[in-house]
């Protein structure tokens, strides 16, 4: 457990599990569109989004399992059996779901279609083999949650990219002799099971290290009750977070069927970009994080804040560069992205409020890691509560003005939620104390900034031109902007203590 590697190291591996994701994300879904065309790559996104919205029924298990394995006051066996005790929690959670989706009447599945979707037995199939691929990938990524919390970081994501090419790039060749998204889902259910086996073995063999073979992991009902109140803080929060950002798509395509899914649920992955490109950030932070604030050495508490500080600005920099040029730019590339399958018109309809909304989201990363750290979602629990007005409001604006409706819902939950939860965290965690204007300046610096280069290069070149132009100032509008956020947030003391950073 203390053969960790450097910092550096971790941040890399997390940057490489995340890149994978940018790049599966940005290849691989026009092409799973274009091999299935919009209805039966509907199917693909309700998957995505049932995947998502099940989280909850993780029942706050992950984050738990990945901040307590690695709590430095546990003993080795005492990890193994936090670690057995959880799993068999989880696996039984996982049978009773999968039995429920085989058994459960045809009637109940198809609340998730809309009436001109639900005359296709085909695709009430296909609902129930999602239901199943969703929950083995909650399993699997339960594993990887406590590789990633015991600071393995490279491991965990050598895993997940494996586990992204097989299933994300490798699948393309069936699809192409047998488009169907009844194979898609097959060959996701397959190798998810594979994979998690073997997650499972890693992450025990690392939690047991050079124990003897003959120590065995025990369950131990006391360790639920022991951490009952986080978990159940990190359950609550888990419902809200998997409404609030799912149940838009699970409505748009009840209401408006598959098709009117398929762009919207398009545009919100080219959205959520700007939440995949800080992850690596949370994720390496998270571990250490937990490891200092279970430090009782007083020299902790000036790591936490530093670590917490830098990774502030880094997100605020990746998020305001990158939500400025997908507000300027974004349509234009999008309608590429898909091969002209989505039109620009329809995407800056809804674009910029689901860019400003996952912008959002993605600087809560930082004060939800701080809490995580800490264990205490006192705000987050109460903020779950926001789910009783969320679901009638998503409901009210996407069946009066469609999935525009949904995208300001969502942009408008945002702006209260994130403000509110940076605000508490620095007045109950004590973090960024005597900063908390200068911390949301430099959430809207690189912002500005990278408004105003995207702007000039608008004045100056013929955007609408060829496909090169457009990415090439695009590549341009990010790097001027990153230089100039960078010199106007980062100071010369914070580069010499990260460099010497352990």
């Amino acid at each position: 457990m203390n053969n960790r590697p450097h910092i550096s190291r971790q941040l890399f591996a997390n940057v490489l599990g995340r890149t994978w994701v940018f790049i599966a994300n940005l290849v691989f879904l026009p092409v799973y569109l274009n091999i299935l065309g919009t209805q039966g790559y509907g199917i693909i996104a309700l998957f995505l989004a049932v995947s998502g919205l099940i989280g909850f029924l993780d029942l706050g298990l992950s984050p738990t399992l990945s901040r307590e394995l690695n709590d430095q006051s546990r003993s080795r066996q005492q990890r193994l059996d936090l670690l057995a005790t959880y799993e068999r929690v989880f696996i039984t959670m996982s049978v009773s779901i999968v039995l429920l989706a085989v058994f459960v009447p045809d009637g109940i599945v198809q609340v998730l279609l809309s009436s001109g979707d639900l005359e296709s037995q085909h695709v009430t199939i296909a609902l129930r083999l999602l239901l199943i691929a969703a929950v083995v990938l909650l399993l699997f990524n339960f594993y990887i949650a406590g590789i990633i919390g015991i600071e393995q970081q490279v491991s965990g994501n050598l895993t997940l990219v494996s586990s992204g090419i097989v299933r994300s790039a490798l699948v393309v060749g069936p699809l192409i002799w047998f488009p169907d998204p009844l194979v898609f889902l097959a060959w996701q259910l397959f190798f998810l099971a594979l994979f998690t086996v073997y997650t499972r073995w890693r992450l025990y063999s690392f939690v047991r290290a050079d124990s003897p073979l003959t120590v065995s992991a025990r369950f131990d009902a006391s360790l639920l009750w022991g951490n009952a109140r986080f978990t159940g803080a990190v359950f609550f929060v888990s419902i809200a977070a998997a409404i609030n950002t799912q149940v838009d798509k699970l409505i748009i395509g009840k209401i408006w069927g598959l098709e009117a899914l398929t762009p919207y649920s398009l545009v919100c992955t080219f959205a959520q970009l700007l939440v995949f490109a800080v992850t690596p950030i949370s994720l390496t932070v998270l571990p250490r994080l937990v490891r200092l604030v279970s430090d009782e050495r007083n020299q902790a508490k000036g790591s936490a804040e530093f670590i917490l500080t830098i990774s502030h600005k880094a997100m605020s920099v990746i998020v305001g560069v990158g939500a400025a040029v997908m507000m300027w730019f974004g349509p234009g590339i999008v309608e590429i992205w898909t091969a002209g399958v989505i039109d620009s018109d329809y995407v800056e309809i809804i674009l910029t409020p689901l860019v400003l909304g996952y912008g959002l989201l993605a600087l809560s990363v930082v004060p939800h890691t701080a809490a995580l750290a800490h264990k205490n979602l006192i705000a987050s629990f109460y903020m779950s509560g926001s789910v009783i007005l969320t679901i009638p409001s998503y409901w009210w604006a996407i069946s009066q003005y469609g999935p525009m409706g949904g995208a300001w819902v969502w942009c408008v939950l945002q702006m209260i939620v994130v403000p509110t939860y940076f605000i508490w965290v620095r007045f109950k965690l004590h973090y960024f104390e005597g900063a908390l204007l200068r911390a949301v300046g430099e959430w809207l610096i690189p912002f500005v900034l990278s408004s105003c280069v995207c702007w000039l290069l608008f004045l100056i070149f013929d955007h609408d031109g060829s496909v090169f132009l457009q990415f090439t100032l695009v590549i341009v509008a990010a790097l001027v902007s990153t230089v100039m956020s960078l010199l106007a947030i980062v100071r010369k003391a914070d580069l010499v203590q990260l460099r010497n950073m352990a």
